[in-house]
């Protein structure tokens, strides 16, 4: 089955996305922590990160960023402007324009 141009640019960009995460994850200023899971969330996880060809620690890191990036704008769309909440909030997280 051919695939669309849809399809590919999804694939693509995830790709691109996740090898940001991991330039992103192997920098010094990276900090590391610790949280708890029931066991079959870590089993999918490490399924996932296989079939992605990823390390778990990889994967887990652009998915808990994502995850972040979605609940910041969750949060900040209750609000009348939502994009300086956003903003505010990451520079005062300590984000820098280039993160």
């Amino acid at each position: 089955m051919k695939m669309d141009i849809r399809e590919y640019m999804t694939i693509q960009t995830r790709h691109a996305l996740t090898v940001e995460a991991v330039d992103a994850a192997s920098a010094p200023e990276v900090k590391p922590i610790t949280i708890r899971v029931p066991p079959c969330y870590i089993a999918l996880l490490d399924d996932l990160a296989e079939q992605t060809n990823q390390s778990r620690q990889s994967l887990a890191g652009y998915l808990l960023t994502s995850a972040i990036n979605e609940a910041l704008q969750g949060y900040a769309d209750a609000f009348s402007d939502p994009a300086d909440v956003i903003e505010t909030m990451r520079r005062d997280a300590g984000f820098t324009p280039d993160l």
